[in-house]
């Protein structure tokens, strides 16, 4: 994975984004419907490299560094090379069917698209793309720099390559990624709705 989009710059698409760069270290392409919610994702981002620098865990060269590699975009177009793409949109199926469709049709055949959903259908939001074998749930927690568990969802149409490429990712980020089923709430939120 050399560059990773991620669509929605809220406070989950915010914090992943700086997890892919702090541990990645590639550029991260953050989109939005609105150049608002843009500059506000953009500002917690370069406020959390900031924040490391006050901590003395990072150096203000490697805070400018990574900040550069933050590319925040209002256009689909700026996905067309990106390896990994994320959405953190809103929880309705509707949303994220669209979203993945729009993107479907700027980035490459071999792209892998990831959901953050907490609980819906993987296989079903993949149903209406052209690739639906790329489509993988990819759900982390919040706060996500503070909790290590990621569950990573396979869906009726996930291929193995997408799959071995989404455990591999996890590594990279320092997770603790577990496979789980496609089904409601997948592991964590069923046992907490018991």
């Amino acid at each position: 994975i050399r560059k990773i989009g991620i669509i929605g710059a809220g406070l989950m698409a915010s914090q992943l984004a700086v997890l892919f760069l702090r541990r990645m270290g590639v550029p991260v392409v953050m989109k939005d419907i609105k150049q608002e919610f843009l500059d506000k994702g953009v500002g917690y981002v370069k406020g959390e490299l900031s924040a490391q620098v006050s901590k003395r865990r990072m150096t203000q060269a490697k805070a400018d560094y990574l900040g550069h590699l933050l590319i925040p975009t209002l256009d689909y177009s700026d996905f067309a090379d990106c390896d990994f793409i994320i959405e953190a949109v809103f929880e309705e199926m509707a949303i994220k069917q669209q979203v993945f469709a729009e993107a479907e049709e700027v980035v490459s055949d071999t792209c892998i698209l990831a959901t953050n959903t907490s609980s819906l259908s993987i296989t079903e939001m993949a149903s209406k793309l052209a690739h639906p074998e790329r489509v993988v749930g990819f759900h982390f927690f919040n706060p996500v720099a503070l909790l290590p568990l990621l569950e990573i969802i396979k869906g009726e149409m996930t291929d193995d390559v997408t799959l071995v490429t989404a455990f591999e990712c996890a590594k990279k980020i320092n997770k603790n990624a577990i496979l789980v089923k496609d089904s409601p709430g997948f592991l964590v939120n069923r046992l907490l709705t018991r």
